[in-house]
């Protein structure tokens, strides 16, 4: 609804263009974004109305949508991450008193979100390590300020069971500016609590024992030395420390092609350390590399199981053709560590 000259004016956003039925919802989506990049010219008042009570429409649509585990730019990835370390470290409250944490391969695309929640939550520091530039700094600047609006007026969205209040995530924000971030101005960071490091996992060039907590998402199945990336990550790490990694071990191809059997990558005999982007290390040799490198493995969270039909099993590769049903299968874990005290 809009008021004009003491009249109600009607604005029906739903009403639906049978001729685009069609056209792909994202190539619909890019037309508009290359649409909306220019200048939008309205012959009317109610015309301009018409098209504002659209947009409002689509933006509230959009934000509905968008809210999902699957968008790196999204309150529910980011409920989920920090669930996986709430349920991690088991009640240990002091993993968020004032810690160091270190997110490894923490993506170009989002950076810093991971690490400020952390912040949020009670971390006093959180360090991103990625081998690539941040490609949009701004946009990842100002989802900052996005995701600190929303646990500061529902703190449970991002924190769930955590317990913390509004209060208390002002304080543990104290250094940053929320308006510049708001901006994309990197300003609005605290550059002595918030840091990206451009740097291998086996290098990370960090402080031995100087990380209380370190982090990753579907990145250790991607690295093709894991003795040299343990061993960096346990000497930057404090006695009793935790180390929570989420492994996807399966064949990634399959998530553009669902033709591709998760595991067919297993079938193919070579020995380069990386085949189709994995090591297709197998999540038992993980745990068992972690357990080597000084970790003791508290649990394991959300296991997942692949199945293996006779023709995949028949056309395994050496090694994993002399393994069990059961180490093949496990396709992803999110695996917690505990260095001793």
């Amino acid at each position: 609804m809009a008021t004009s000259y003491g009249r109600l004016l009607d604005h029906d956003p739903s009403i639906h263009v049978e001729e685009m039925s069609n056209v792909s919802t994202s190539d619909i989506a890019r037309t508009l974004i290359a649409r909306l990049s220019r200048d939008e010219l309205h012959d009317s008042y109610l015309s301009e109305q018409g098209f504002l009570a659209a947009l409002m429409a689509l933006r509230d649509l959009l934000a509905l949508k968008t809210d999902v585990g699957s968008n790196r730019f999204s309150v529910a990835v980011l409920r989920r991450f920090f669930d996986q370390v709430r349920l991690s470290v088991d009640g240990t409250t002091q993993i968020f008193n004032g810690g160091t944490h270190l997110e490894i391969g923490c993506g170009p695309v989002n950076p810093f979100a991971r690490m400020f929640t952390h912040i949020m939550a009670g971390a006093q520091k959180g360090i991103c390590l990625e081998l690539e530039p941040i490609r949009d700094l701004p946009r990842a600047l100002r989802f900052l300020a996005e995701i600190a609006g929303v646990a500061l007026t529902n703190p449970r969205r991002i924190f769930g069971e955590y317990s913390i209040t509004a209060r208390e995530i002002l304080e543990n924000l104290e250094g940053f500016d929320l308006a510049k971030l708001e901006l994309g101005d990197p300003e609005g960071v605290d550059s002595r609590r918030l840091v990206f490091v451009q740097r291998p996992i086996e290098d990370t060039g960090l402080d031995s024992k100087s990380i209380d907590l370190v982090v990753s998402n579907s990145v250790l199945e991607h690295v093709s030395d894991l003795e040299n990336a343990f061993t960096e990550i346990r000497r930057i790490s404090r006695e009793g420390s935790f180390s929570v990694h989420g492994v996807d071990a399966i064949d990634h191809r399959s998530y553009a092609d669902p033709s591709i059997h998760p595991l067919e990558f297993l079938c193919l005999d070579s020995a380069d350390p990386i085949v189709h982007g994995s090591n297709r290390v197998r999540l038992f040799q993980m745990e068992e590399l972690m357990a080597r490198h000084g970790w003791t493995i508290r649990r394991r969270l959300n296991t997942q199981h692949a199945t293996i039909p006779s023709e995949i099993r028949a056309r395994l590769a050496a090694p994993w053709r002399s393994m069990n049903d059961a180490q093949i299968s496990e396709s992803w874990t999110v695996l917690v560590g505990q260095r001793p005290d």
